[in-house]
């Protein structure tokens, strides 16, 4: 993204010694004091320190361009951030018996991460126009050295994996994008993002400009890929939304960002002062949700945390 900028210097919000060489195994990113702003706007800036457990699904809100994207974009190698320092975003695979340090990622390397390991299904279905609806779905498989048929073989076996695949998807596949309507496109566009079995999707705003059953649906398939009824297999699901009651329901973790912070939603840790700050559960919509985040936003403390070491 043109006008990304990495603040320098910044220290680390993470505790003393919390840096270790390799992640634990139940631990897929691990974020340090990644800190970026947009040549653009100097007033936004956004900090992040975040680990992200493996096989959840992990749900972030904030408002139009409260940077959730961006982080998301970075966290997918998407967008490159110049000059990152060591150990700023690290990724363990469960394939790979090393950490993956984003600082020393040649373009080879990163391309090799997105082709192999991970899927994304974004606000726009991105389909190929001039590619059947089956191809679409298919597109990750033959770039990724599979044969026309191993790609059509694979194919046939995910949507044949869960009944809503089955149900949702069989019945289009010879058609063409423009004889789809929005929510068929974007239900290829999820098919094609976990085709090739990654282990992390980005689903960056899949629900927006869908109607509820929809929404609903394409909710259901990405739950679906999540938590295969198999059960065999550890997927992580880093989903983006304005749809706060589905993000509610759907995830394992979620975490809201606004003013240039990401905080889990079950409070806010205001570190200068001590004080623990409550986030309401019957928020209907982000915009209500960050603006108490705050204290100059109506939250009022309910725990002093600089009180409990006085003697």
């Amino acid at each position: 993204m043109s006008g990304l900028t990495l603040n320098e210097n910044s220290p680390s919000t993470m505790a003393p010694g919390s840096m270790v060489d390799e992640l634990p195994p139940e631990t897929l990113f691990w974020v340090d004091a990644l800190r970026f702003s947009y040549q653009h706007d100097e007033k936004f800036e956004m900090s992040v320190s975040l680990q992200v457990p493996r096989g959840k699904t992990i749900g972030i809100v904030g408002s139009s361009g409260s940077g959730k994207s961006t982080l998301v974009s970075l966290l997918g190698l998407l967008l490159h951030l110049p000059r990152l320092e060591p150990n700023t975003v690290r990724l363990r695979l469960t394939a790979q018996q090393e950490t993956i340090d984003y600082a020393s990622l040649s373009h080879k390397q990163s391309d090799a991460i997105r082709r192999v390991h991970f899927g994304y299904a974004l606000q726009s279905a991105f389909l190929q126009r001039n590619l059947s609806a089956e191809h679409n779905m298919m597109l990750p498989l033959l770039v990724g050295n599979h044969t026309y048929k191993e790609a059509q073989q694979k194919l046939d076996l995910v949507l044949e994996s869960h009944h809503l695949l089955k149900q949702h998807l069989s019945g289009f596949r010879d058609k063409w994008p423009n004889q789809l309507s929005g929510g068929e496109q974007r239900r290829v566009a999820v098919v094609r993002a976990v085709v090739h079995s990654p282990e992390v999707v980005f689903a960056d705003e899949p629900f927006a400009n869908l109607d509820h059953p929809n929404r609903q649906l394409i909710a259901e398939l990405l739950q679906a890929w999540q938590r295969p009824e198999s059960g065999d297999q550890c997927r992580t699901l880093i989903l983006v939304t304005h749809e706060l009651d589905l993000a509610r329901e759907i995830c394992d973790c979620l975490f809201v960002v606004s003013q240039g912070r990401l905080l889990p939603l079950d409070g806010y840790h205001d570190e200068s002062t001590g004080m623990v700050y409550p986030f309401p559960a019957d928020q209907k919509s982000v915009d209500e949700l960050t603006q108490l985040v705050y204290p100059g936003g109506g939250l009022k403390p309910v725990v002093d945390l600089s009180s409990t070491n006085s003697p």
